[in-house]
């Protein structure tokens, strides 16, 4: 009984550490496809929408959430809307999900 307890456990654990790996992998892919799209916006060449989307990323890393990275963008893009920048944050969301979902994963969801 303890040692099917234990299993049950273990498997659990290891669920939970997926779930949050796939979650931080995620949200890393939708901040990297936030920076392409607002490096597109402003006409950037492949080097510099490479560079600008990794600065996107680091800037993210700085503070939970997306608030941070929409400021830096907003301030970039000064025609741009908040609500604006929200909205093509949820369609890299949603692109994110997709192609960091494994097939398994995305079955069950």
């Amino acid at each position: 009984m303890l040692e099917s307890f234990q299993k049950r456990q273990s498997a659990f654990e290891a669920k939970f550490q997926h779930d949050q790996e796939m979650i931080f992998r995620a949200h890393a892919r939708t901040t990297k496809l936030f920076g392409l799209w607002a490096a597109e916006q402003l006409k950037f060449d492949d080097e510099e929408a490479e560079v600008y989307s990794d600065q996107i990323v680091t800037t993210d890393l700085d503070e939970k959430g997306f608030a941070n990275i929409v400021e830096k963008v907003i301030a970039d893009l000064p025609d741009s809307t908040e609500a604006d920048l929200y909205a093509q944050l949820d369609r890299c969301a949603e692109q994110a999900h997709i192609e960091v979902m494994p097939e398994d994963d995305a079955e069950s969801a």
